[in-house]
């Protein structure tokens, strides 16, 4: 999730605190019918998703979309899906990869 990988990268230059980072990691879930609900109230996908997650993970949410543009959540999301993606057809073709 770009969210989450985010909040690692956060973690790591101390924007929020470690601490935070595991409940956020523990206790992250979404249900697409609750996000598909929210979202007929908020009329905004990732508003819907958001609102989701900080019902599972309590008050640590306020770090999960910290420093975001809605913008920048669903390009997070596309550059990990890719860099997932290469890593498996380089796998297949027997080459090397470098995702850290």
């Amino acid at each position: 999730m770009s969210e989450i990988a985010v909040c690692e990268v956060h973690a790591e230059m101390g924007t929020i605190p470690h601490d935070a980072l595991e409940q956020i990691k523990a206790r992250a879930s979404f249900s697409v019918a609750r996000i598909n609900e929210i979202e007929k109230t908020t009329n905004h996908d990732v508003i819907a998703f958001t609102t989701n997650l900080a019902e599972s993970i309590g008050e640590a949410s306020r770090f999960v979309h910290y420093g975001l543009t809605s913008s920048d959540v669903v390009d997070t999301a596309n550059a990990l899906l890719l860099r997932d993606a290469s890593d498996i057809l380089l796998k297949k073709i027997g080459g090397t990869h470098g995702s850290a």
